[in-house]
Formats: C-alpha cells, sequence, structure tokens
C-alpha cells in the first residue's frame, strides 16, 4: 500500500526526485513559522525583479576538519551570478548575515543555489550539502523570513534564509548591492 498522501509532506517523495532524495526535508515543508497552505504557492512563471538575499546561519553542519569542527562558507549562485559570504573558521554552527542581491530575468532560471564548503588550506575544499530556492515562491509571496533549509548531499545539517521580492520598478539605484566575487 502507498503511504502517500497519509504521511506529513517533508516525508513523502516529490514528483519528479531521485529516490535517493524521497526522504530529504524541502523548503516547503520546513517555512517557520508556517501559516498553511498559502507558505506553499508559487508564481507560475518567473517574474523579472530583484531579489535580496539573507543568508542568516548555519546549524549541526557535518564535522570535516580533524578536531570535529569546519570552515564553512556559503556560495550562492543564479545563472551567471555568484556570490560567496565569508569563511566561519573552526565552527558547525557559522553566522554569516550574508545580504546579497540576486536580478531575476523575466522566464529565467527558477532556482537559486546554495552550496556549502569547507575551506581548506591544502586541496580542494570540500562541499557541506546544498540546497535550492525557488524565486516563484518569493516572487508570489514578497517576503520569506528566517526559513530553514535542511541540506542534501551531506549527512546533516541545515541552513537559515531569508529573502524578499521587488518588482523592477521598486528598486531605487541607491539601494542596491551588488553581487560580489
Amino acid at each position: 500500500a502507498s503511504l502517500r498522501g497519509l504521511l506529513p509532506p517533508q516525508c513523502s517523495p516529490r514528483k519528479g526526485q531521485r529516490p535517493s532524495e524521497a526522504g530529504v526535508k524541502t523548503t516547503e515543508s520546513l517555512s517557520a513559522p508556517t501559516s498553511g497552505l498559502s507558505d506553499l504557492t508559487y508564481d507560475d512563471k518567473v517574474l523579472p525583479g530583484r531579489i535580496r538575499l539573507l543568508i542568516h546561519k548555519a546549524e549541526e553542519l557535518e564535522k570535516k576538519d580533524v578536531g570535529g569542527k569546519s570552515d564553512p562558507y556559503v556560495v550562492i549562485s543564479y545563472e551567471t551570478q555568484r556570490s560567496e559570504t565569508q569563511v566561519c573558521k573552526k565552527t558547525i554552527s557559522p553566522v554569516w548575515d550574508h545580504e546579497v542581491w540576486v536580478d531575476i530575468s523575466e522566464n529565467g532560471d527558477n532556482q537559486i543555489t546554495l552550496e556549502l564548503f569547507d575551506k581548506d588550506k591544502i586541496g580542494k575544499d570540500e562541499k557541506m550539502g546544498r540546497t535550492t530556492i525557488d524565486v516563484r515562491r518569493i516572487s508570489k509571496q514578497k517576503k520569506l523570513s528566517q526559513i530553514w533549509d535542511n541540506l542534501i548531499g551531506c549527512k546533516s545539517g541545515k541552513i537559515l534564509w531569508s529573502a524578499e521580492f521587488f518588482f523592477d520598478t521598486m528598486v531605487q539605484e541607491e539601494d542596491i548591492t551588488n553581487f560580489a566575487k
């Protein structure tokens, strides 16, 4: 017998999801505070504008370095835009409070990608997990505050973010901070 519809949304596999991610909680199921189904609404298409994205912090990250800590940072990417947070040294509960503006083009990609890495002095930085944020959800709801997302592609970890959508006509030039790095 199928359990689809009987389990809470965070436990049910989503259509088109890979089997390895079937039990992974996604942004839609981790909204906090939640006010019901209104948190799950999306625009039909990607609308043009700008998103002010705040990467607050992460918790329960994997211990990647000797000594049981990590040196985590986040890479934020959308289409050709890319930004990085600062590296937080020797912690598995980093606080960044990093703000970035993301330019959204009409009918562009519908996902902003957040990838966490452990900074290593020697060799390639290690992946610590990732998640995506749907721009259509942000444009529909205009503002999402304090959203916890579980990371995928790792054993543990979650990231806290907020976002606000501005239509092109609402953004003042002096208020814009461009992508860095």
